[in-house]
């Protein structure tokens, strides 16, 4: 998998046309962890940069990588609490600009973790853009994983719903 995610880094970086219609932007957001991981954790933090290309006037291509934060003691609450889970996501990003004001899109990526539970990463979100420079998303953010070669009742999945604010530099 982490072949082909850097593959796809390449072949991206070797056929898209840098026209001058680049775009920087980074984003902060936080949410409340959904699904089986609300054990353990109640909160999520993000942070992301994203490298987007102009394909066309409103189709953007590109690169994100950040980090991910799993905070909190969820429902399982003890002496130490829940240790936080951290990932960092690096993958493919894609937008789509149907309006002057409203964006959809998606990452697609690997998560790399500080322990061994890595997975497959992807975050659909929907934004608005409030300014020329800032918009405000909303997104969901999941990573799927396991720890041995294929999927099995082991995989975990890492789930947040989260808001937040995207400034293009």
């Amino acid at each position: 998998m982490k072949k082909l995610v850097c593959l796809g880094f390449f072949f991206l970086l070797a056929t898209i046309n840098l026209n001058g219609q680049n775009r920087v932007s980074v984003e902060a957001n936080m949410g409340p962890v959904i699904g089986d991981e609300t054990k353990y954790h109640s909160i999520n933090f993000q942070a992301n940069a994203n490298y987007l290309w102009g394909i066309s006037q409103n189709i953007y291509l590109g690169l994100t990588m950040g980090g991910s934060i799993f905070w909190g003691e969820g429902k399982n609450p003890g002496w130490f609490g829940s240790i936080p889970a951290v990932y960092f996501p690096f993958g493919m990003a894609g937008r789509l600009n149907p309006t002057d004001f409203l964006k959809i899109g998606g990452d697609l990526g690997y998560a790399f973790s500080l322990d061994d539970t890595n997975g497959l990463y992807y975050r659909p979100l929907i934004s608005y853009q409030a300014t020329p420079r800032l918009s405000l998303l909303l997104a969901y953010s999941n990573i799927v994983g396991d720890d041995g070669e294929t999927f099995t009742e082991e995989s975990f999945i890492v789930s947040a719903i989260t808001i937040g604010v995207n400034i293009s530099l």
